[in-house]
């Protein structure tokens, strides 16, 4: 079976969620077919300048497309604009990143790169079926079974960032644009395509009353082969891991360092310790490291031995969408989670049974403590944590239900998958 596999990000185990969950999609793609990769050339780029993420990748090829998209080519011109009424109107024009269609002139060279027939079409979000779609619509002569992962639905996180957003008057009406066109985006690839794929369950309810349209959960995963540690009692040390440039993590971290830490501190002192690490920590959360008893390292060479020498794993996540590889991870590792009702939205755990749940700041607070007092407790967490977890998020679970979401729309297009599987 041939297949493209159109993403938006470089397919790292190692990397950022986003990441992660196309490495997640591309492991599995690689035990039914023949596999043809098409990336953004400065997404590559960005990942040969990481290290070893590109030399990793193991496809059958690799295709490195221009970043010739209108978000791309707007963006830039209103960077480059000079002048009150050029940049005004360069503004105006600004799309959002994940309107990746390539402009019609490009079309041809699109079409060229790729080049062949396939069995299997899988964009890995809808940036990814946005490009797909300007020059090889879904309602063209391609016979290829179309699938899309959503993974987070995108239209909901923008929603809820937009009240953080210290914007001027103009570009929240901006944002409230972008936000339209990308429900808009989002209704129509759900008409369009044949399979929408999404993280949980819960989102499968929220594309039914979005869109009217039907999904498939395809969870994220890790690996549940970690060891398990626990470290010295004191200090007591508190661990928060993300994308340190990633919107709703900043501004979850930036309201637990202000809102929270200073009870922690004040409590325990020099008893207990919060480390933040990350990729791309900008300036402001930097600056959390010349507090007391706070450590930032962005980014780290590996989270092993940070997670082994943590007692609790903190998730304060106010906004955005889908469900946190980074909750997941943590109960991989055999940590208590003390999170918000957002930060595990779609994970179907039970506070007080498989992590914590706090949305107030003494409330959060109040958790973490608990778990610095009782440790008998927070093994008890962590171990029904991690069995949890096991039994939901191993890689297993998912490989077997992207396989099984692959083969019936293959069986469905052709009348049976058998035919493909063997081409």
């Amino acid at each position: 079976m041939k297949i493209l596999f159109v993403s938006h990000a470089v397919p790292d185990v190692n990397g950022r969620g986003s990441e992660r969950r196309a490495a997640q999609h591309l492991a599995t793609l690689e035990t039914l077919g023949e596999v043809t990769l098409v990336l953004p050339d400065s997404i590559a780029a960005t990942a040969e300048g990481r290290g070893d993420a590109m030399s990793r990748l193991k496809v059958d090829r690799l295709v490195r497309r221009p970043d010739l998209t209108n978000a791309a080519i707007w963006n830039k011109r209103h960077e480059n604009a000079s002048g009150r009424i050029s940049r005004a109107w360069a503004a105006l024009h600004r799309r959002p990143e994940i309107d990746q269609a390539a402009p019609g002139r490009y079309h041809e060279e699109c079409r060229a790169l790729i080049d062949d027939d396939f069995d299997l079409i899988f964009a890995f979000r809808i940036a990814s079926a946005t490009w797909l779609d300007s020059f090889m619509p879904a309602n063209s002569d391609s016979k290829a079974v179309r699938i899309v992962d959503f993974d987070d639905i995108e239209s909901i996180g923008m929603t809820r960032n937009l009240p953080a957003l210290r914007s001027s008057l103009f570009w929240q009406v901006m944002l409230r644009r972008w936000i339209k066109f990308t429900r808009q985006t989002e209704q129509r690839l759900c008409d369009s395509w044949d399979r929408v794929l999404v993280c949980s369950d819960h989102d499968i309810g929220e594309i039914r009353d979005r869109y009217g349209a039907k999904a498939i959960a395809v969870p994220n995963t890790v690996p549940f082969d970690r060891a398990e540690s626990e470290p010295a009692p004191l200090p007591f040390r508190v661990l928060f891991v993300g994308t340190l440039s990633y919107g709703p993590n900043v501004a979850g971290i930036d309201w637990f360092v202000k809102e929270v830490w200073p009870s922690l501190h004040e409590a325990l002192g020099s008893k207990i310790e919060l480390v933040i690490t990350g990729y791309d920590a900008p300036p402001e959360i930097m600056a959390f490291g010349e507090m007391d008893g706070v450590t930032v390292i962005s980014p780290a060479e590996s989270l092993t031995p940070l997670y082994a020498a943590s007692h609790a794993v903190i998730a304060p996540i106010l906004s955005g969408a889908g469900t946190r590889i980074k909750i997941i991870e943590a109960m991989a590792f055999g940590k208590a989670v003390v999170t918000t009702a957002v930060g595990c939205e779609g994970l179907a755990v039970e506070n007080g049974e498989h992590l914590l749940i706090a949305d107030e700041p003494k409330d959060f607070a109040d958790a973490v403590l608990s778990l610095a007092d009782d440790a008998a407790l927070r093994r008890l967490v962590a171990r029904r944590g991690r069995e949890f977890g096991r039994d939901h998020f191993a890689p297993e679970a998912a490989d077997e239900k992207l396989r099984a979401a692959i083969m019936a729309e293959l069986g469905t297009a052709s009348g049976g998958a058998d035919a493909r599987l063997c081409a």
